[in-house]
């Protein structure tokens, strides 16, 4: 008989060989892995929100670019979680909090950023504070339409700027004409010299300039 420690019985391993091999199966995560994980999520998750974005206002080449960079991430973290996941559910946690982390990154990312222009409609009632002339000292290229409201004639005024003068603009519309009333919309695209005024291109980062790509 023997003495049990190198009894092949069941799947033909000795005991000692079995042992070992549950004892690796149990082994603890490095306590490394879930940082990584955590940041390969916020890093691969904030590429995907702007690359969403860049997709919607038809920057194909940066989109495409990113969407490389994107995947590579998301293997790596998707790989180190299904490998670990029967020995802790740290990763999986990790996971998820970068996920949720990466998605507020990206949003503050594109809103820093700031891509694109965006169209304002004015709508002012009060004809002692006209808005034309005030935006075209402004240098700001301004559309004007006739328009009728409850109380009257009323001013109707379109304009197209950058999303980072969105903010300013509408501010000193409102210090101008407090009364008047304000919509925002994105623009995918604008065509022509003298639909918005803009910075000059070479005053502008070079990171500014790539995007700027359509």
């Amino acid at each position: 008989m023997g003495n049990g420690l190198d009894d092949p019985n069941r799947d033909g391993l000795p005991w000692r060989h079995r042992h070992n091999r549950r004892s690796r199966g149990t082994q603890p995560v490095e306590w490394y892995l879930p940082i990584l994980i955590f940041f390969a999520r916020i890093g691969d998750v904030s590429i995907g929100t702007m690359r969403v974005i860049l997709i919607m206002r038809g920057m194909k080449l940066m989109a495409a670019t990113l969407g490389f960079f994107e995947v590579i991430i998301w293997i790596f973290a998707v790989s180190a979680v299904i490998s670990n996941i029967s020995q802790s559910l740290v990763t999986v946690l990790a996971y998820g909090a970068g996920f949720a982390a990466g998605t507020l990154v990206g949003m503050l990312i594109e809103e820093t950023v700031a891509l694109g222009d965006q169209m304002i409609r004015i709508v002012n009632v009060d004809a002692s504070r006209p808005i034309v002339p005030f935006l075209r000292k402004r240098r700001l290229t301004v559309t004007q339409v006739a328009a009728t409201g409850a109380s009257g004639e009323a001013e109707l005024c379109f304009l197209v700027v950058p999303r980072k003068k969105v903010k300013l603009t509408v501010q000193a519309i409102h210090r101008y004409a407090p009364g008047v009333f304000i919509t925002i919309e994105d623009v995918r695209t604008s065509v022509g010299a003298s639909v918005v005024f803009r910075e000059e291109s070479s005053r502008l980062p070079l990171w500014r300039r790539l995007i700027k790509f359509r």
